[in-house]
C-alpha cells in the first residue's frame, strides 16, 4: 500500500459535475461511473497515504477526490495509447500491485503463508546452470541460447495452494525480461538464481492467494489493484504533459522540449517581472578552517559567531596548507559562474553563508568552517555565463504546460459525477 501512496500526487478535482452525498450502500464510500471505492480499501489507502505524508491524506474527502481524478485521468492516458501501455509501465504496475497487496494483507501473516506455499526449492549448482545453455552459440539480445529440452527437466520448486505446481528452469527463464535471461546465461550464480526464483514465487503466491480468496475479499483485491493501476497511468499522463519532475532542474522531456520554443523575449520579460527571486551571490571572499572533527568545527563556529578572531583560529586549528598564508585560510574572489562546479568543492560551499556569517559544512571526509568575509549579491545576467536563461525557459515551459494540463483535466472531469456515502465517510478520521 505504501507503493501506491508514494505514486499518488496532488490532483484537485475541479469539475462542473455533481458531488452528492446520497450513497447509502454499506461498506462503499464513493462511486463514480464504473469506479467503486469500498470503505475497507479506502481506509487502508488513506493510512498508507498518511504515512507517505500526502497533502490530500489530511482530509478523507480530498483523498476520495484524488482517487476519482486518477480513475478518469488513467482512462485518458489509455485512450492516448490505444488502450495498452508499454511493457515497462505494465511491469511497474505489476511490481506496485504486488507491494501494495502484500501491505494490504499484512494482518493475515503473509510470510507464514508464503512459507507453507513453497513446498520445496532445488537450486542447481553453477556447472549445471552453465550446461543449460549452448556456450558455442553466439549470444544475442533477442536470442539467448537456452537448451530448452534440458531446462524443462530441471525442477526448481514445488509450490501452490491446495494443488502443488512445479516450476522448471525453462519456465523461470521464460518469465524474465531479456536482461534477466542474458544474466542467467552470462553470469550463472546460485544466489542470483535464488533471488530470481523467490521473486517469481512471491508473485505467484500473491496471484494464487487472490484466486483462492472468498468472493468478497477477491472483489476488494480487484478494487485495490484498480487503484494502483489508475495511479500509475494517471502519473504517466501527467509526466507526458510536463507535470511530473517539471521544475527547471529536473528531467522532464516534455518541459525540455517545450523550453526550446520559448523566445528570448519571453525569458527577458519573465526575468524582469520576477527579478528578486533570482538574486544570488556573485562573488565571495571566504575564510575557512579545515578539520576532521565535527564537534570541534561546531565549537569553533560558535566562537567565531561570538566574535573570536577567525584568522587566529585558522592558524591554530586548520589542516589546510593555506593556514600559513599572509591571510590565513582566505580564498578571495570566488565567482559563482558556470565553471564553479569544475573547481574544488570548497568554493561551492563558500557560497552558502550570508555576509559576515559562518557555517559548518562537510567536504568529503573533512569538515570546514566557512565564513563569508565579503560577499557580493546581485542579479545574474541572461547570457552564456550562467544557466539562468535556460532555467527560466524551462520555468515558462512548465507554466505553459500546466495551463494546458489544467484545461485538459477540466475538460475530462467536467461531467464527472461523484456519489459519496456520508455515513461511511464520517467514520473515517
Amino acid at each position: 500500500m505504501l507503493a501506491i501512496a508514494v505514486l499518488c500526487t496532488a490532483i484537485v478535482l475541479s469539475c462542473s459535475g455533481k458531488v452528492t452525498y446520497d450513497l447509502t450502500e454499506t461498506g462503499v464510500i464513493a462511486t463514480s461511473g464504473d469506479l467503486r471505492i469500498t470503505t475497507r480499501v479506502f481506509t487502508n489507502f488513506l493510512e498508507a497515504a498518511r504515512r507517505a505524508r500526502l497533502p490530500e491524506a489530511k482530509d478523507a474527502r480530498s483523498a476520495v477526490f484524488m482517487l476519482v481524478a486518477d480513475h478518469y485521468l488513467a482512462a485518458e492516458y489509455l485512450k492516448s495509447k490505444s488502450g495498452k501501455p508499454d511493457a515497462a509501465i505494465e511491469a511497474e504496475i505489476e511490481k506496485a500491485s504486488d507491494e501494495t497487496l502484500a501491505f494490504y494483507i499484512r494482518d493475515k501473516n503473509p510470510e507464514k503463508l508464503f512459507k507453507s506455499y513453497v513446498k520445496k526449492v532445488s537450486l542447481p549448482d553453477t556447472a549445471t546452470q552453465k550446461a543449460l545453455f549452448d556456450d558455442k552459440a553466439e549470444a544475442a539480445y533477442t536470442n539467448v541460447p537456452l537448451k530448452r529440452a534440458e531446462a524443462e527437466k530441471v525442477a526448481l520448486a514445488q509450490y501452490g495452494i491446495g494443488v502443488d505446481k512445479q516450476l522448471t528452469y525453462a519456465a523461470l527463464f521464460d518469465s524474465l525480461p531479456q536482461q534477466g535471461k542474458l544474466h542467467l546465461f552470462t553470469a550463472p550464480h546460485a544466489k542470483s538464481l535464488e533471488d530470481l526464483l523467490m521473486a517469481y514465487l512471491r508473485r505467484a503466491f500473491l496471484k494464487d492467494f487472490v484466486e483462492a480468496a472468498p468472493a468478497a475479499e477477491k472483489a476488494e483485491y480487484t478494487d485495490l489493484m484498480k487503484i494502483v493501476r489508475n495511479s500509475i497511468l494517471s502519473r504517466n499522463l501527467r509526466y507526458e504533459m510536463g507535470m511530473e519532475n517539471a521544475n527547471p532542474h529536473a528531467d522532464n522531456s516534455a518541459v525540455k522540449e517545450r523550453a526550446k520554443s520559448v523566445s528570448f523575449g519571453r525569458v527577458k520579460e519573465f526575468y524582469e517581472a520576477n527579478k528578486d527571486k533570482y538574486k544570488e551571490v556573485q562573488t565571495v571572499d571566504c575564510r575557512h578552517i579545515q578539520l576532521t572533527n565535527y564537534d570541534l568545527a561546531q565549537n569553533l563556529r560558535d566562537k567565531i559567531d561570538a566574535g573570536a578572531d577567525m584568522a587566529a583560529l585558522v592558524k591554530k586549528h586548520s589542516l589546510a596548507a593555506d593556514k600559513n598564508n599572509a591571510e590565513p585560510g582566505l580564498i578571495k574572489g570566488i565567482k559563482n559562474d558556470t565553471e564553479l562546479h569544475k573547481r574544488p568543492r570548497l568554493e561551492t560551499l563558500c557560497m552558502l553563508p550570508k555576509q559576515g556569517e559562518s557555517e559548518v559544512v562537510r567536504d568529503g571526509d573533512r569538515y570546514e568552517v566557512v565564513k563569508a568575509e565579503k560577499r557580493t549579491d546581485g542579479y545574474p545576467p541572461l547570457d552564456e555565463t550562467t544557466h539562468l536563461k535556460d532555467d527560466i525557459a524551462r520555468e515558462i515551459a512548465a507554466l505553459d504546460l500546466k495551463k494546458e494540463f489544467d484545461a485538459r483535466k477540466k475538460k475530462i472531469l467536467k461531467r464527472v459525477n461523484i456519489r459519496i456515502n456520508a455515513n461511511e465517510l464520517g467514520k473515517i478520521q
